[in-house]
C-alpha cells in the first residue's frame, strides 16, 4: 500500500470525533439545566451585577453615621459622554455614604453605567479606576469606601489605541 488512502479516512475520523464531542457538550449543558431553547439570550444588565447593600462590608462603622447618606459631586471622563448623553451638560450630584452607593445612584440616572464600570460581580473593571478628592479607592471588589459631603468622585478610564 502506498498510504494515500488514509489521508481522507483520518480526515472523516477527525470531524466525527469532533462531532461526538460537541453533541456530549450539548446533552451535559442541557442535562444540568442551563439551557433551554425557550429562555431569551441573557444580556448584561447593572440588576445582575451584586453590589452590597450599603454598609454590608466588615469594616465596623459609628452608628450616629451609619444611616447620614452625603450629597457627592461625581465627575466622569469625557467620552462616557458618548455612551450615556443624559449625564452631559450637568453637574451630577448623587447621594450616597460608599462608592456602591454612588454607583448605584448614577445607575439610577443613566441605565447602564454601573455595568460599564463594574462587572458582574459588582467589582470595579481593571480599567475603571475611582478617586475620592486624590486617593484611588482601596476597596475594588466591594466599593465600601466611605464619602463625606463635599467629596468629589471621579471616575476615570484607562483608553487605548494608536
Amino acid at each position: 500500500m502506498d498510504g494515500a488512502g488514509t489521508v481522507p479516512g483520518l480526515a472523516v475520523l477527525v470531524a466525527f470525533v469532533l462531532v461526538v464531542i460537541c453533541i456530549m457538550v450539548l446533552v451535559w449543558y442541557v442535562h444540568l439545566g442551563r439551557y433551554r431553547p425557550s429562555d431569551p439570550l441573557p444580556t448584561p444588565r447593572f440588576t445582575r451585577l451584586r453590589l452590597p447593600p450599603p454598609h454590608a462590608h466588615s469594616l465596623p462603622m459609628c452608628p450616629a453615621r451609619a444611616n447620614l447618606r452625603a450629597m457627592v459631586q461625581v465627575q466622569l471622563t469625557r467620552h462616557l459622554f458618548a455612551f450615556f448623553p443624559q449625564l452631559e451638560g450637568q453637574t451630577v450630584e448623587v447621594e450616597a455614604t460608599d462608592v456602591a452607593g454612588v454607583v448605584r445612584a448614577l445607575e439610577a440616572r443613566a441605565p447602564g453605567i454601573g455595568f460599564y464600570l463594574c462587572d458582574e460581580r459588582g467589582r470595579v473593571r481593571p480599567h475603571v479606576n475611582i478617586f475620592i478628592g486624590n486617593t484611588l479607592i482601596r476597596d475594588r471588589r466591594h466599593l465600601s469606601d466611605a464619602v463625606a459631603a463635599g467629596d468629589k468622585v471621579s471616575i476615570l478610564q484607562a483608553l487605548s489605541g494608536g
